[in-house]
């Protein structure tokens, strides 16, 4: 992929475009909401448009039915503001319904491919995939290698005890497990969902690695795949991908500041691979959608002696608007405050008020935790012999309490209020220019960068909590 524009289709009511000219990989984070799905669906449109359509047309439907289903399925993918008007797709520069795709190979994965684990049967893996479909009859046939590539991979790349096991000519496999645990159905009764989802994506990987061609462009896209995996699991993931897919064109879509970290650290380790990632963020602001990749976007410093040099109000204000935008909704990735609201409700939200679910502490080696280590501390007090419910109750209650005593708001609460004024005194009027005299003075926009400057340092040093880096927990 060198090009791809989205318009008119799911979250995207205008143009979006991802330029990758010389065949980068991507990495894109973007909080839930911001779009990263329905740029996966679009790429889906473009090499699956068929199966998309058929998604719940049943066999042995009337032809009638079945076209009003397949109608139906198209137009959900229309944005709500376009209704009516059809979908603009273009992939390097092509019409994604009229381009050749025969020499592409396009390999996707989603939480949906792995989402059934109760069994496990190699082709119906393999056929609700969207992979190409035309070597799985062959690939089964030596069901037996793809058994045995599973079972090292799970030991090597993950040091997993585990093994997969086939029962029959059918293809239904079985786990077994430590102390002759072993099952062939209703699998998460007896197997944590972290496993299983290594299993169901190594059954995955192994098709992808046995039947692709190098004489065809592969493309390996990936969307939100480390549901559940802890982190090292995502690490043993992250290099076998990057080890294995070496010949691939990647692209990764995460709502997961954490793992967009811990990938970019890992690429950081080769310079040459490094340089070969596009990494950005994707972002909804307002009833836009605009990727971030460090470029568009500079800083405080730099908007400032714009101002001062050219103290130029025509469309400042919608730049440092936007950039001020991007930090909270960094920053809100970072402290989980408002759920996954839009980058437009969090200034106000913060503004006026402390969140009810604002849960953060420091651990003993002065590490920020967030909800998510909440979860897993909760999780400690359940698992914990010995202790009667009440007991449990009240150390769970005490858990929390330690995490709601962690007063964060404070740091941030006075920043806010004032950013949520200036952007509707300052910022947002200047955004559109002005006709006039205009009614904001130089002192009120430099102290709204001011303000972005703040939070630049907050999240800087909210990032200085963890000695890697990385304050993202989830």
């Amino acid at each position: 992929m060198e090009y791809l524009s989205i318009n008119k289709f799911k979250a995207f009511s205008e143009q979006l475009e991802i330029a990758t000219p010389n065949r980068e990989n991507v990495l894109m984070c973007g909080e839930n909401g911001a779009g990263k799905s329905s740029i996966f669906d679009a790429i889906r449109y473009i090499f699956y448009y068929d199966k998309m359509m058929q998604e719940g047309v049943e066999l042995g439907e009337t032809p009638e039915r079945k076209l009003a289903k397949m109608t139906q399925n198209e137009i959900s993918y229309i944005n709500k503001q376009h209704s009516g008007e059809s979908i603009e797709i273009k992939f390097n520069g092509n019409n994604c319904r009229t381009m050749d795709l025969s020499d592409y190979e396009v390999y996707m994965v989603s939480p949906n491919d792995i989402r059934n684990k109760d069994r496990i049967n190699l082709r119906e893996i393999l056929e609700r995939a969207y992979i190409p479909q035309s070597s799985v009859d062959i690939y089964l046939q030596y069901s037996d290698d793809t058994i045995n590539f599973v079972n090292v991979a799970l030991e090597k790349s993950f040091g997993e005890t585990i093994r997969l096991q086939k029962l029959d000519d059918s293809l239904d496999c079985k786990l077994l497990g430590d102390n002759g645990l072993e099952s062939k159905d209703e699998l998460p009764k007896y197997f944590n969902e972290a496993r299983l989802s290594i299993v169901f994506l190594l059954i995955i990987f192994s098709y992808i690695k046995t039947s692709s061609s190098t004489h065809k462009k592969r493309i390996l896209v990936l969307d939100d795949f480390i549901t559940s995996l802890d982190v090292a699991y995502r690490i043993g993931l992250v290099k076998y991908i990057l080890s294995e897919f070496d010949g691939y064109q990647k692209i990764i879509f995460t709502h997961s500041p954490s793992f967009y970290n811990l990938i970019e650290s890992v690429i950081k380790m080769d310079q040459k691979k490094f340089n070969s990632w596009k990494r950005s963020q994707l972002y909804a602001i307002e009833d836009k959608h605009v990727i971030h990749d460090g470029k568009e976007f500079t800083s405080a410093s730099v908007y400032r002696q714009k101002w001062i040099d050219t103290l130029d109000d025509d469309g400042i204000g919608n730049d440092v608007r936007q950039y001020i935008e991007v930090l909270a909704s960094e920053l809100n990735g970072l402290y989980h405050l408002t759920a996954h609201e839009g980058t437009k409700n969090i200034i106000q939200t913060l503004a006026t008020g402390k969140p009810s679910h604002m849960y953060l502490k420091l651990d003993a080696g002065n590490k920020l935790k967030t909800v998510f280590d909440l979860i897993d501390d909760i999780e400690t007090v359940l698992n914990t012999a010995g202790k009667l419910p009440n007991e449990r109750c009240k150390n769970i209650k005490q858990t929390i309490q330690e995490y709601r005593n962690f007063d964060a708001y404070t740091q941030i609460k006075e920043i806010f209020q004032d950013l949520y004024l200036y952007q509707k005194v300052v910022l947002h009027p200047s955004s559109h220019g002005s006709i006039g005299i205009r009614h904001f003075t130089s002192n009120e926009v430099l102290y709204s960068i001011a303000l972005a400057d703040k939070l630049e340092k907050l999240i800087h040093a909210m990032r200085e909590y963890n000695s890697s880096g990385d304050v993202y927990s989830y």
